[in-house]
């Protein structure tokens, strides 16, 4: 099994943006995120590696559903 070091971080945009994925330990992911409205501030989850990589599945294919080109009528 692969070695997953924590705290490694990759930032969404630039990093003043505030918006990043972090790997949290050997079995789970953070995904913290900034909201544009500064009341709400900051929103951080942690998920496991499975979820993680289904809910990047489930954002393509939403992606890509509506997109023009791929939108079905």
């Amino acid at each position: 099994m692969a070695k997953h070091e924590p705290g490694v971080v990759w930032s969404l945009r630039a990093p003043e943006y505030g918006a990043f994925v972090s790997t949290h330990d050997e079995e789970s992911i953070g995904l913290t995120l900034v909201d544009i409205d500064e009341r709400v501030g900051r929103v951080a989850v942690v998920i496991s590696r499975k979820d993680a990589r289904l809910l990047a599945k489930r954002i393509n294919r939403c992606l890509d559903a509506t997109t023009a080109k791929g939108r079905v009528r």
